[in-house]
């Protein structure tokens, strides 16, 4: 069944985007799978910092986003490179990718599910809540599902 899902993902990309080879192919999963998780890890450092990025908070707040580190984790087809967030006092763990996590072949598995079908909103959020155990807060919740939309309904397979 995955195999089949994944089958009618790469015609999906094949098509769509006129990919001539495997790399072309691999390209854009990397960047479809990258682009999903540095968003969710995005949404995580909102929840962690209680404010979004770049939107100006007048209280005086102990801790800052700074910056980010690339991390390389393996998938299916290889490695992808993504953009771990960081704060100032080196207190946020994602969760989507926790730390000292190198395979996300599991995390692949379900982002690919979401791209390859008809989903809505209901099917993104069984999503969420699964890959935290349920332990999701609604702002967590719409700040994922207001980011990871766009990029899986571009993607979609028809």
């Amino acid at each position: 069944m995955r195999k089949h899902k994944e089958n009618q993902l790469m015609g999906k990309i094949t098509k769509t985007k006129e990919l001539r080879n495997a790399s072309h192919v691999e390209e854009s999963l990397e960047k479809l799978l990258g682009g999903i998780i540095n968003s969710i890890l995005e949404a995580e450092m909102d929840e962690h910092l209680g404010n979004e990025k770049y939107k100006h908070v007048f209280e005086k707040k102990e801790n800052y986003r700074n910056g980010f580190f690339k991390k390389i984790v393996k998938v299916s087809f290889g490695d992808i490179e993504i953009k771990i967030p960081r704060d100032r006092s080196t207190k946020f763990n994602p969760v989507i990718v926790p730390k000292y996590t190198i395979y996300i072949f599991e995390l692949e598995k379900h982002i690919m599910e979401l791209c390859n079908g008809n989903n809505t909103k209901e099917d993104i959020k069984a999503f969420v809540e699964y890959i935290y155990s349920s332990d999701v807060s609604e702002s967590l919740l719409n700040n994922i599902i207001n980011r990871i939309l766009p990029d899986i309904e571009r993607w979609k397979v028809s």
